[in-house]
């Protein structure tokens, strides 16, 4: 127990109290008997201006101890009736970062008022302070919705596991009392939450490697360069990368979408929009989720514009969930806006139905059988698309312009996904197969979809200029 005595070291409680609600060195360091280093420090002050931040730092710099849990102590002693949030990927995790402030509350008389004698609400995932201040834990699901805080933690914030979730659930829980919201985190694949918020104007993106520089540790004193070394020595050069110099590896001999081509199709002047050639062809691709459950996969739609030889991602959209009838309803929509010259949609599951339906209506959609065959055809076209010509260009522009949230976080999932694709050779037949290691690949089904309507078009226009 650190008592009172050794807290305020002699200094009258009224001038304690003044220095700690202005102070977090002070407070952490009289209060906690923590010798933070400097950078902790400017992350509570970042956080405590900011209201939406994102912060990715090497494991152990002590994230969620500062930001986890000493800035929210602060913020429930000294700010009376905050409520606080702690969300993760699972209750349990969210109930971890709680329970690790409860015990710093019961080893300190000083912190020990916000407790009190007989808590009503002093649970697993709950805590109720004697000021009115309040600690909430939460999983990042769409469930979170109905809590309203002062203070949002996130923790492994890469792991959320869809932007709509993030969006609709986890954002507007700082809404409502214009509260801050801190998402931590190591970016570990292209198209993740953190890649996500970093392209968000409204986030400041704070980054801290392990190693500042050649030689020079980010924080010397608990990690000195022999530490450093030896965790290097003793880590998987993935982990290593990812863990440490927040750098994810990325890329293998086996890759059917290797890294520089994926980059070679990225435009950083383009964004999601209508058909932009007045001689333009527009297409869409279909792939649909093979269950309507909020558990199954994703329903994606994609739209593309041929012109000059090139093709053009114009749109992107992932849903899940979505009714056979909402899924038509969406179509429609897309149609309007877009006026393809054609649709192209997976049969498999309940596509054929809905190329069946819409058929009937009038519109111009071509069902396309996703079976082995088929699939390795429309990823070798995929790839004579992303492939570098003798100029070192790409036939495929994919819009990657980071003040256009939607479509850089759409690019960002396609881009994962096609890199999760690898090339293997059957153990029965010996027989080149195309198979995808990424948790979905909707993305890429769907623009593949589209592409093949994009070289038939082509096929079409050469036979009647030159046949």
């Amino acid at each position: 127990m650190r008592t009172l005595d050794e807290i305020y070291s002699g200094m009258s409680e009224t001038l304690f109290y003044d220095m700690c609600s202005l102070d977090f060195s002070f407070f952490s360091e009289r209060v906690l008997g923590l010798e933070c280093p400097e950078y902790q420090i400017t992350w509570m002050n970042i956080v405590h201006k900011y209201r939406y931040v994102l912060l990715e730092a090497f494991r152990g710099s002590g994230k969620t101890l500062i930001l986890g849990c000493v800035y929210p102590l602060w913020l429930s002693r000294f700010r009376k009736g905050s409520h606080i949030l702690y969300s993760a990927s699972s209750f349990k995790q969210a109930t971890k970062i709680l329970d690790e402030t409860k015990e710093m509350i019961d080893n300190n008389e000083f912190l020990l008022k916000l407790k009190g004698e007989n808590p009503k609400f002093w649970n697993e995932g709950h805590a109720k302070c004697t000021n009115g201040s309040e600690f909430f834990c939460r999983a990042y699901t769409n469930k979170i919705k109905g809590v309203h805080v002062n203070y949002a933690f996130i923790d492994e914030v890469q792991d959320v596991p869809m932007n709509d979730v993030f969006d609709n659930g986890v954002m507007p829980t700082v809404n409502n009392k214009n509260g801050h919201m801190v998402c931590v985190g190591v970016s570990d694949s292209p198209g993740d939450m953190v890649e996500n918020l970093k392209a968000r104007r409204n986030f400041k993106s704070l980054s801290l490697p392990v190693l500042l520089g050649p030689g020079v540790s980010a924080w010397p004193e608990r990690y000195p360069l022999s530490k450093i070394d030896e965790i290097r020595n003793s880590s998987t050069a993935d982990s290593w990368n990812t863990q440490y110099l927040l750098k994810y590896s990325l890329g293998g001999e086996h890759d059917v979408f290797p890294l520089r081509w994926i980059n070679n199709c990225y435009s950083s002047e383009s964004r999601f929009s209508e058909l932009l050639f007045e001689n333009g062809i527009g297409l869409i691709g279909l792939d649909f989720a093979m269950s309507e459950s909020a558990g199954g996969d994703f329903d994606c739609f994609e739209v593309i514009e041929k012109y000059g030889g090139k093709v053009y991602l114009r749109h992107g959209e992932r849903h899940k969930g979505l009714s056979v009838d909402a899924k038509k309803d969406r179509i429609r929509y897309l149609f309007k806006l877009y006026k393809p010259l054609m649709m192209y949609a997976d049969i498999s599951g309940v596509g054929n139905s809905i190329v069946s339906d819409l058929r009937n209506e009038g519109y111009p959609i071509m069902g396309v059988s996703f079976d082995a065959k088929n699939r390795y055809s429309m990823l070798v076209n995929l790839q004579t698309l992303m492939m570098p010509n003798k100029s070192g260009s790409s036939l495929l522009v994919l819009p990657l312009n980071k003040n256009d949230a939607d479509s850089y976080a759409f690019v960002m999932k396609l881009t994962e996904e096609l890199i999760g694709f690898k090339e293997k050779k059957s153990d029965a037949t010996g027989v080149k197969l195309f198979s995808s290691t990424a948790a979905h690949d909707d993305t890429v089904a769907a623009l593949c979809l589209a592409c093949s309507g994009a070289v038939q078009i082509q096929e079409f226009v050469n036979t009647i200029c030159f046949g």
